[in-house]
């Protein structure tokens, strides 16, 4: 075909190869996180503003999708993920019927690094006020909204369950009630779940829910909404049940100086989280990410003054340079635990933990509060 009017079309292709460049030279800095209201998407964020400028913060459903955006999703290069969700690929890698799901899962789970811990991510099971149940273990067979496929709340909610009671629970499909605002779908799901809670007798039986399960670094600015009419179960490790729970899990306060509607600091269930990337052949693509790694150890106690308070938290630090051993399968890629470990400016973090009369141990057990 004659190419007419080429003055006109050639600055146009021009500009549109530019822009494809320039896609591309910022995709290869992006990182997935989770709900742009939630601590992940925060702390993302808190990466980008104090540490990485050129990095793309995203968004997303939670951990399972994260790792599976680092496989599949173009630009890729950094997520935050749960701890726990390693298992969901590993359970894919061994049981999937289909064998190109099982040779995916084997690559993703082979090439996963992480580049250093972040916090401790509290596990949220509210009830009403007035339900009998006190402890996470007399959910059996109660109809529970687990958020969203893909989720790390939905991730984490299912697998405390099936460890704890060898079934599948009874799931409450997510949903959005009439007049629920929000910013994004998953704000009005639990939002939804919630109001659906403290009114048990309203409602198609569909949407009857008995505990709602919410994973988060505190403060979650949904809970700190909560009213009088809600409280949280809380851990009894001396139940062989919990005691399941106790090699993949550990036990952490909801603050009450974070939720007002809490009587006292309250035992919960907390997760690991690690900012993670995969083992990329490109050599450009890991200097990219070792480049966002080394603004995290330049920056770090700008993050710590400026960031979510939740980065005071972080077992690591310039003057901590170990970093601490991982959970069962993970592994540190060597260039970040490098640089970190070789950190030698910044500010100080790390083994801040809330003042209490006795251990998050005691306290679940009853021995103090």
């Amino acid at each position: 075909m004659k190419i007419k009017n080429r003055r006109f079309i050639f600055p146009w292709m021009m500009a549109t190869i530019a822009s494809l460049a320039a896609a591309n030279a910022t995709a290869a800095e992006s990182i997935v996180t989770g709900p742009e209201s939630g601590t992940l998407y925060t702390f993302g964020q808190d990466i980008k503003d104090y540490a990485a400028p050129d990095l793309r913060v995203l968004p997303s459903n939670g951990s399972v999708s994260n790792i599976k955006a680092l496989s599949k999703q173009r630009g890729v290069s950094l997520g935050i993920v749960q701890a726990d969700a390693y298992d969901a690929y590993v359970h894919l890698m061994t049981s999937d019927p289909d064998p190109e799901t099982r040779k995916w899962a084997s690559d993703i789970v082979s090439s996963l690094r992480v580049i250093m811990p972040l916090f401790d991510q509290e596990i949220y099971f509210i009830v009403r006020k007035d339900d009998p149940m006190r402890f996470i273990h007399e959910i059996e067979n109660k109809r529970i909204y687990m958020d969203v496929e893909g989720s790390g709340s939905n991730l984490s909610a299912k697998s405390i369950y099936v460890k704890m009671f060898g079934h599948a629970p009874k799931r409450v499909m997510p949903y959005i009630e009439k007049n629920v605002t929000g910013d994004g779908d998953i704000i009005k799901y639990r939002k939804s779940a919630l109001w659906r809670l403290n009114h048990p007798n309203e409602g198609p039986a569909e949407r009857q829910v008995d505990v709602v399960i919410i994973a988060g670094g505190q403060p979650m600015p949904i809970i700190q909404k909560l009213g009088e009419d809600y409280k949280l179960l809380t851990i009894d490790v001396t139940n062989d049940k919990t005691q399941k729970l106790m090699t993949d899990y550990q036990v952490g306060s909801a603050l009450k100086s974070n939720y007002a509607f809490l009587p006292t600091d309250t035992p919960v269930l907390t997760n690991k989280t690690y900012l993670i990337t995969v083992n990329f052949k490109d050599q450009a693509r890991n200097a990219s990410i070792n480049k966002v790694v080394d603004g995290i150890c330049k920056n770090f106690q700008t993050l710590l003054e400026k960031g979510h308070p939740k980065w005071k938290t972080i077992p690591w630090s310039p003057l901590k340079k170990e970093l601490p051993p991982l959970a069962s399968g993970w592994v540190y890629s060597a260039d970040a635990k490098n640089i970190l470990e070789n950190c030698t400016v910044g500010g100080q973090g790390g083994g801040y933990a809330p003042s209490a009369v006795c251990t998050n141990e005691d306290k679940a057990i009853g021995l103090c509060q």
